[in-house]
């Protein structure tokens, strides 16, 4: 789906003048908008307004600052009813947005690969009995989770940890260890949906 800015509160305010006089010239009898709303008068009026408060306020003076802000306000407000009219139109398409003077936003990039496999896995004790705190290299991951064993030579024997899902790769408390037990954990990480290869296992006893 094209998806147009309509957020216009980072523009300097020279850039909100020039895209303001750009969506008016390129609107004015486009055939994709006949009938722009609010009307094209109105984004006029807002963008000579703005203008003309800003060039007042050139001197730094309280009042004129103050009146020149609310004017942006106002056209930074005609602007944003504008894109949104712009966003409504159907069949809406990336030359269509181009063609009125607005722009159109990035997708995100999703990731297309998995994570790679957590290293330098190091622990401590935890704040309590039967638990442990983990701490490994960040990967590109959303998430973490784990999982334990008593056996790591045995691939059946593997089971989630408690908790299973970790946001913090700089802290994974692991906890419902039994005390003076040797385990061994490991760690991978999620993005997307995808899981990546698990870690090297760490061995841990939990006092």
């Amino acid at each position: 789906m094209v998806k147009v800015i309509s957020n216009f509160s980072r523009l300097t305010d020279g850039e909100l003048s020039n895209l303001s006089d750009s969506v008016f010239s390129k609107m004015s009898g486009n055939a994709h908008f006949p009938n722009p709303n609010p009307p094209l008068a109105s984004l006029s009026a807002a963008g000579v307004a703005f203008s003309d408060a800003t060039a007042a306020a050139a001197g730094g003076g309280v009042a004129e600052t103050a009146a020149k802000n609310a004017a942006r306000d106002t056209l930074e407000a005609t602007l944003t009813a504008l894109a949104k009219f712009v966003q409504n139109t159907a069949n809406l398409t990336v030359e269509m947005v181009l063609s009125s003077g607005f722009s159109v936003a990035k997708t995100p990039q999703r990731a297309t690969t998995p994570p790679d496999a957590p290293t330098n896995l190091q622990y401590e004790q935890g704040a309590g009995q039967g638990i442990v705190d983990v701490s490994l290299d960040a990967v590109n991951a959303d998430w973490y989770e784990g999982e334990q064993t008593t056996d790591p030579n045995n691939a059946a024997s593997w089971v989630p940890t408690t908790p299973v899902a970790f946001k913090n790769s700089r802290r994974i408390s692991v906890t419902n260890l039994t005390p003076g037990t040797g385990y061994w954990l490991r760690f991978r990480g999620v993005k997307n949906n995808m899981r990546g290869p698990w870690s090297d296992p760490l061995f841990v006893r939990a006092i």
